[in-house]
């Protein structure tokens, strides 16, 4: 034991007289059935720790071991510093509440000290301060989709989880009166995915707020890498979902700040993962992260593709279709395509179509893609419904939802083919490339 440890003991002796125990309940939803979901109150032991802690503070300030140990804090080598890169978590008072919050058990009567645990946290923490790296595990809960394995591996070591009713009920957030009402956290005890990446992030402890730093940069790679895995998704699979807030586990736990659930959540599971959708997905986050299968072509029809998937307004999602299904369509040999626009774009269209799916027919895909970037065109310049109408007879669509359905299903179909191709022989790369694919299926 070293002299700050053998200071930290003794302080905790007196602690355990001087820490009076404060309740405070929350409510957390729980499963308790396949039928019922129930929100029930629970003790929030870490904040009512807390608050203990809090209201006990000045007078275990008073404590003469308080201030010997502080002294022997502010000697230590490491931890002398450790205020400038973790803030008031790094500061004696800080490390001395998050030691006591992590080890402690609150019962209805008493604090129950574990004191060779609160050692061991001190030394974890003290260790922290001095990582030139930390590990951290981000999670979010994909919500609107569910899988038919327990388990899948997804790319940059990104695990999709399928959570059973006990895993679900461990992992479901507390909530607070003062905070939320908590009417959407119920939508994650009916939600079972869960999605995991382990991020390593440096840390440069001579920064000032370098912990602060390095949390932030590894909640900022999360979201990135989440973010292409939902957009893969939403490109290999027909169906809404979304990500909740992202979670980070490891560091200094209590640095974590508040997150917010989504407002708008799917209530019906549309999207199903299966292990036949893994290698489209694979290639679809390869396109969409930068990898060595995309070119500036793609990303361009991705980006606008996946602004349509988003979108609830129909004439706002085919628009953003259309102009998905041109940056492919009307580029020739890497350029833009500057005349006969409608023409090209409806029969490239029907010959990449016909390619990608033999069994489609090239003369109802002609007529289809040119009612599509007819609609397109009408809408954005003011067009009323009387003509949008006709224009989705002619192409043999009920309404825009389906057309929409149409480009969506064609373009996912699409974008896997080409992502298969060498990115020198894409049709819209090579020379001639429409042309051989029309005249020779190539």
């Amino acid at each position: 034991m070293t002299p700050l440890e053998s200071k930290i003991a003794t302080l905790l002796v007196d602690c355990e007289s001087t820490l009076k125990p404060y309740t405070m309940t929350a409510g957390r939803w729980q499963i308790k059935s396949k039928s019922e979901t129930q929100l029930e109150t629970i003790v929030d032991e870490k904040t009512s720790l807390a608050i203990s802690y809090g209201k006990s503070f000045e007078e275990i300030k008073k404590l003469k071991s308080y201030n010997i140990a502080n002294k022997a804090f502010e000697r230590d080598k490491v931890f002398a510093n450790s205020n400038i890169t973790a803030g008031m978590w790094g500061a004696f008072n800080g490390v001395l509440e998050y030691i006591l919050t992590s080890t402690c058990k609150l019962t209805t009567s008493k604090i129950v000290f574990n004191h060779s645990a609160a050692l061991l946290q001190l030394r974890k923490l003290r260790e922290l301060f001095t990582k030139k790296h930390i590990n951290y595990i981000a999670t979010t809960r994909l919500i609107g989709a569910t899988t038919t394995s327990k388990r899948i591996t997804l790319p940059d070591e990104v695990e999709i989880l399928r959570l059973n009713a006990k895993e679900i009920n461990d992992r479901q957030p507390l909530i607070h009166s003062h905070l939320t009402n908590g009417t959407h956290y119920i939508n994650l005890a009916d939600n079972n995915l869960e999605l995991s990446l382990p991020i390593t992030v440096p840390v440069d402890h001579s920064k000032e707020h370098a912990l602060f730093i390095a949390r932030n940069e590894a909640e900022s790679n999360a979201r990135t890498i989440f973010g292409n895995i939902l957009d893969a998704i939403l490109v290999a699979i027909s169906g809404k979902a979304m990500l909740t807030a992202i979670e980070l586990h490891g560091g200094i736990e209590q640095m974590s700040a508040f997150k917010s659930i989504p407002n708008e959540v799917p209530l019906l599971t549309n999207i199903t993962i299966a292990k036949s959708d893994i290698s489209n997905i694979n290639a679809a986050y390869d396109l969409i992260s930068g990898g060595k299968k995309g070119d500036k072509t793609l990303s361009r029809a991705l980006h606008r593709f996946l602004l349509g998937r988003k979108r609830t307004d129909l004439v706002d999602k085919l628009v953003d279709y259309v102009i998905a299904w041109e940056a492919l369509l009307l580029t020739q040999d890497g350029s833009p395509i500057t005349q006969e626009l409608s023409y090209r774009f409806s029969i490239n269209g029907a010959s990449i179509l016909n390619t990608v799916d033999r069994k489609l027919d090239r003369f109802m895909n002609i007529k289809q893609l040119k009612a599509a970037y007819s609609v397109r065109s009408i809408i954005v310049h003011g067009g009323g419904d009387a003509d949008i109408n006709r224009l989705l007879h002619k192409g043999s669509f009920n309404n825009l939802h389906s057309l929409c359905d149409f480009l969506e299903d064609n373009f996912r179909k699409t974008i896997i083919w080409l992502a298969k191709k060498d990115v020198k022989n894409r049709p819209y790369r090579k020379e001639y490339g429409w042309e051989k694919l029309i005249w020779l299926g190539e």
